[in-house]
């Protein structure tokens, strides 16, 4: 059970006059969770801002942490420097930043930066735009040796032309981390390149895209080997998804979302990835390691959260080789948490797929933020250096067609190839169509009909296909009613052979019942049919090998959105889900959020949730805070 007792947040921000800001905030939590928290923080920020003339301006940042808990006491100073220049030619931007971490546990840490970038400012629009970067990052700890002491590079260059006809884009980008512990040094590069032609004919009846890119990535790296005979390898990340899925064992196209900061080899910056305890539904972080082969994964946090905060997580590890079926690999994975680095470390067999994925099964009501997932393969050597070179290229084309018949009805198609190799040296090869018609002949009535097609070749790997039918209706009977019915058929195939067909049918209705209540009503329900059980047992794992052939899911969601006087506002909501089959479960998740303005600068929040799986008990949560903001 995660309760939260009390959690109150007070903030406060004024400005003496333009240019200038301070804002400050204090929070107290007290948390039944187990282990047990109490906790207070503080925080205080000031910002300052020059016009030194009409191109030039200085921005200054200073900001103050401190936190006392039972567990550790922590604090920090961060200041700030920002200097621009701004003309009719070029835009030129230099920062500084300076950050102390001190704790009462673990070792004190400090991190310098600066970057400086330009970019041209010109409007004529066939004249190129140019940019470049250049910046450097040094990190150490407070120990005799240290433990932690890096240095990294970072420079790019960059150019868009604009020919009318057609436009081009070239970057290339470059970046070398040293580690002054280990020895290790890794170079990264990366050259990327992309050609556009689009044009609209027959007024305006027809249009036509092309687009052409390229891109190839190189690393070279160098690490030391220990006393032991071990070496770590870091396998580079592609593509790093992230989001709330309580299905984890299915991945579908926009359910998980693209973060780049979780892989930008920036291990300070947030990423916007958290846990509260609320993990219903789980936080999912999704990487593409393209069959590198991984038995070690640092997954980082932004802040130190000490062994006791740590030692509340619970996190399952799973596998695909396309992104969308995954199979759990390992349940509660073991791990354990580095407070010098800030990182979870996290061991576990050799494993090689195309993507991996970390589901946080359950976390401490306290907020913890993540800003950075690595992943290593630990590898034997009896030489002291061990050296590598790795090389990914990617080349794809892409054709885009439109044609209107009417103002009423219209159709798109779209096919893309795709080809290269990834850094394990294996090559693939990638189509993907997509054609939809839509018909809208009444202002309350439309409809669109489409048919999609995907199909890959990995090498070493079965060829697969994905073919689906969609057909979306949308309606509004009166003003106040929006109504939408979605149909979909998915076949799967590997080597043309049929896999499973999968049948989803959505209804979701939005309403304003009354001047002060709204309403959403989504109603869903979906049938897989297995052809083999052996690709169930390879989603699901051996222990459902023997269940049976197809699925059912049913699910609902209702929330009611209601003005009780003119400055308190409730929100219900409930969500339910069965799933019969390969797999039963049943889950239900009722959550009633208040929120109260109290004048124009104080507001306070509460929430209450309760969630039951198979009619059990899950676990209750609870929010109080109060906010103060004036303006």
């Amino acid at each position: 059970m995660v309760l939260s007792a009390l959690a109150v947040l007070v903030s406060s921000a004024g400005n003496a006059f333009a240019g200038q800001a301070l804002t400050s905030s204090w929070l107290h939590e007290n948390t039944k969770d187990d282990p047990e928290a109490d906790e207070y923080r503080v925080t205080y920020t000031v910002d300052l801002k020059q016009e030194i003339t009409e191109a030039m301006s200085l921005q200054e940042a200073f900001r103050y942490n401190r936190k006392w808990g039972e567990q550790e006491d922590t604090e920090g100073f961060d200041p700030s420097l920002r200097f621009a220049i701004q003309n009719d030619i070029f835009l030129f931007d230099l920062f500084g930043s300076v950050s102390e971490q001190r704790s009462s546990i673990a070792t004190d840490r400090s991190r310098r930066s600066w970057e400086s970038t330009w970019s041209s400012n010109w409007q004529d629009r066939f004249w190129p735009k140019l940019r470049a970067s250049y910046g450097r990052d040094f990190s150490s700890d407070s120990e005799s040796p240290h433990m932690q002491d890096t240095d990294d590079t970072r420079e790019s260059v960059g150019v868009d032309w604009d020919f009318e006809l057609f436009k081009t884009h070239y970057n290339f980008n470059r970046t070398q981390q040293n580690d002054n512990v280990t020895f290790g040094e890794t170079t990264a590069s990366n050259h990327f390149a992309r050609l556009d032609s689009s044009g609209r004919f027959f007024d305006n009846r027809l249009s036509l895209g092309f687009s052409q890119q390229f891109s190839a990535s190189q690393t070279e790296s160098t690490t030391a080997v220990g006393a032991d005979g071990l070496a770590l390898i870091k396998q580079g990340i592609a593509q790093v998804l992230t989001g709330k899925d309580d299905t984890p064992l299915i991945s579908d196209s926009g359910e998980l979302s693209t973060n780049s900061l979780m892989s930008d080899s920036d291990v300070e910056v947030v990423s916007g990835v958290y846990t509260d305890g609320f993990d219903n539904p789980p936080l999912n972080i999704a990487f593409r390691v393209d069959l590198r082969e991984v038995n070690r994964i640092f997954l980082y946090t932004e802040k130190n959260i000490g062994l006791v905060t740590a030692s509340s997580f619970t996190m399952d590890l799973y596998g695909s080789t396309n992104g969308t079926d995954y199979q759990r690999i390992q349940q509660n994975v073991p791990f354990i948490y580095d407070s010098v680095k800030k990182r979870f470390d996290i061991t576990m067999g050799s494993v090689t797929f195309r993507w991996l994925k970390l589901v946080v099964a359950s976390s401490p009501v306290q907020r913890v933020d993540f800003t950075e997932v690595e992943t290593y393969s630990q590898v034997a050597s009896s030489e002291d250096f061990i050296s590598r070179k790795d090389k990914t290229v990617s080349n794809v084309s892409d054709l885009n067609v439109g044609y209107k018949f009417t103002q009423a009805l219209g159709m798109t198609y779209n096919l893309s190839f795709e080809n290269g190799n990834y850094a394990s040296e294996v090559d693939y090869s990638r189509q993907n169509q997509i054609g939809e018609m839509r018909w809208a002949p009444w202002e309350y009535f439309s409809s669109a009909f489409g048919i999609s097609e995907n199909m890959e070749k990995i090498e070493g790997l079965p060829e697969t296909l994905n073919r689906a039918y969609t057909l979306r209706l949308n309606s509004l009977p009166v003003p106040s009613v929006d109504i939408n019915l979605g149909l979909s058929k998915t076949e799967r195939y590997e080597e043309e052979q049929l896999l499973s067909t999968s049948y989803v049918t959505g209804l979701y209705t939005s309403a304003a019942l009354y001047p002060d209540l709204d309403a959403n009503l989504d109603l869903t329900t979906g049938r897989t049919v297995y052809e083999q059980t052996s690709t169930l047992t390879s989603i699901y794992g051996s222990l459902y090998e023997n269940s049976g052939t197809t699925t059912t899911d049913y699910g609902s969601r209702l929330t009611l959105t209601a003005r009780l006087v003119p400055r308190l506002t409730a929100d219900l909501v409930t969500d339910y889900q069965k799933i019969q089959g390969a797999v039963g479960t049943e889950l239900m998740d009722n959550k009633l959020t208040l929120n109260w303005r109290v004048s124009d600068i104080l507001s306070v929040l509460t929430a209450v949730g309760k969630k039951w799986e198979n009619w059990q008990s899950a676990g209750e949560d609870g929010l109080f805070q109060t906010t103060v903001a004036p303006t």
